[in-house]
């Protein structure tokens, strides 16, 4: 469990003037922060002083009377993702703001992107890799290896954010798998897998569907996919998910033409009496985006590195083939550019992928 940090208020006196943020950090004897993470800690200090800043320097105008469990990092409270409170908050305001208390039915990827930590583009990165990569220029090498290294680590931090909610009695939710079918006469319904008989189906289903798909994959002289976590990585999920379909269609009444597995969250009436605050939940928005965006650096620095030095290898030996072209006067359809825009977009991909 980590410490509980929680400000020494009693070592400031109204007027006392402090030199700087980091004499402030040591009076109050809590660990200094960069960032976004620095301006909401300040802003939770302002609930318990009144202070006013004269350059670098710090000026208490008042000391207020306050419980000091608001300065209680809640992690410490037994979770250890690192943004799992705040996500809760920005899942929270979203139902209350949004759903007003309605059932809903989303899948993790879904929440990411709705609740605006994750751009449309990393929707597109995740479902329709061919057009992302057409339209960004990075091969689909690097974009395996990128989604390789971030793996599950954004949805473990919605899973951990829900799991907290729910500890706190705002929420009551679970997983289920959703089936979207057809009937003859044209009409679309979904169907949630409650009946243990029809969950097995489901997952035979899947592990028959690999088979077939593994099958297809040998006959193009490509290697088998072990597991179906690695589909995305291989730009298999589309043919797999047909296949998945087809053999449904077999097992149940109407045809299946998609499936998903999705949270159903039900909002709790204590929920309900909580006062919405934009502003609390715009400040989380912006910590949770940084946060995110420094994993997604952080995970993927060693391929990035290496894929810059191999472009920018390239792109010299390119330049100097279309310098000589030039040169004796052939037609020059200057390729180095396009590499160019490449590694720019691999420098920025994360940022394109949080917004």
């Amino acid at each position: 469990m980590k410490k509980i940090e929680i400000p020494k208020i009693e070592n400031l006196k109204v007027g006392q003037v402090i030199k700087n943020y980091k004499k402030l950090c040591n009076l109050l004897e809590i660990k200094t922060r960069t960032g976004e993470a620095k301006q909401i800690q300040l802003e939770r200090l302002r609930n318990a002083i009144d202070y006013h800043k004269e350059g670098h320097k710090f000026v208490i105008d008042k000391i207020k009377e306050i419980d000091e469990i608001e300065f209680i990092d809640k992690r410490a409270l037994g979770n250890n993702s690192e943004t799992s409170i705040e996500i809760g908050d920005v899942i929270l305001h979203k139902l209350l703001t949004e759903y007003c208390g309605q059932v809903v039915t989303i899948t993790s990827n879904e929440l990411l992107v709705r609740l605006m930590l994750m751009s449309k583009e990393y929707k597109k990165f995740l479902y329709e890799t061919d057009a992302f990569r057409c339209e960004i220029g990075i091969n689909y090498e690097y974009l395996r290896k990128y989604r390789l290294k971030i793996g599950t680590q954004l949805n473990k931090r919605i899973e951990s954010a829900l799991k907290r909610l729910k500890n706190s009695g705002y929420i009551y939710y679970n997983q289920k798998i959703h089936l979207r079918l057809i009937k003859e006469n044209g009409e679309h319904y979904n169907k949630v897998l409650d009946d243990n008989r029809d969950i097995e189906i489901f997952l035979d289903t899947k592990f028959k569907a690999l088979d077939i798909l593994n099958c297809l994959r040998v006959e193009e002289g490509k290697s088998k996919i072990d597991d179906t976590s690695k589909l995305m990585l291989f730009n298999e999920f589309k043919r797999f998910s047909k296949i998945v379909c087809e053999l449904l269609s077999k097992e149940f009444d109407d045809k299946c033409i998609t499936f998903w597995e999705g949270y159903i969250i039900n909002t709790t009436r204590m929920a309900l009496k909580r006062v919405v605050d934009d502003r609390k939940y715009n400040q989380n928005i912006d910590y949770i985006k940084n946060n995110f965006y420094e994993l997604l650096e952080n995970t993927t620095r060693n391929i990035r590195e290496e894929e810059i030095k191999r472009l920018q290898s390239l792109h010299k030996e390119v330049y100097e083939e279309e310098s000589n072209d030039v040169m004796w006067g052939e037609p020059t359809f200057f390729r180095s550019n396009d590499i160019e825009f490449e590694i720019k977009n691999i420098l920025k991909l994360s940022k394109i992928l949080v917004g």
